[in-house]
């Protein structure tokens, strides 16, 4: 409502911004939909073109109606910043660490095993000059656990400060 239905250009604006809308949305909103195919795990083999219609009608239906009650856009946008700068601040970072760690481990795990199997291979051929040629295991490192338990408390604490923030912004709207 800041330009004048009159002006020839903002009209055109209108138009092509309108225009821009109803071409992007289905390309964004396949990705929408084949994350959450993606999030739940379901297998190629059961997206089949009935169950991605019903899933996308579903998914329309949710969108539209959500839109029919919420009008406050600043609250979307303020309960959805939160929500990624959570997920951005405590959760990828555990996970990314959560996954390093059972790299970490795996990778010590096979080097144990292939050290073990060497030692097997070493222990059936006769000592060298009499000396006793066995490779001998370095000691596995203490599994960091504790260290994976210490960030999950971390991220749990971190999910309740936004949770807290989104709550009194979805109050503080209301009001």
């Amino acid at each position: 409502n800041n330009y004048s239905p009159r002006d020839p250009v903002a009209t055109a604006c209108r138009i092509l911004i309108g225009i821009s809308v109803l071409t992007i949305y289905p390309i964004a909103f396949i990705g929408f939909r084949d994350s959450i195919l993606d999030a739940f795990e379901v297998p190629i083999e059961h997206q089949t073109p009935r169950y991605l219609n019903n899933l996308t009608l579903i998914m329309l239906s949710l969108i539209t109606l959500t839109a029919t009650f919420v009008t406050d856009l600043g609250m979307i946008n303020a309960v959805g910043g939160g929500t990624i700068a959570v997920a951005m601040v405590a959760i990828f970072p555990y996970l990314m660490f959560q996954k390093a760690v059972a790299q970490q481990q795996q990778q010590q795990q096979e080097k144990q095993l292939l050290l073990t199997r060497q030692e097997g291979t070493v222990k059936n051929k006769p000592p060298k000059n009499g000396h006793d040629v066995r490779l001998t295991s370095p000691k596995m490192n203490a599994s960091p656990m504790w260290e994976v338990r210490i960030a999950f408390v971390l991220m749990l604490l971190a999910i309740g400060i936004g949770l807290g923030g989104v709550a009194t912004e979805l109050f503080m709207g209301i009001a």
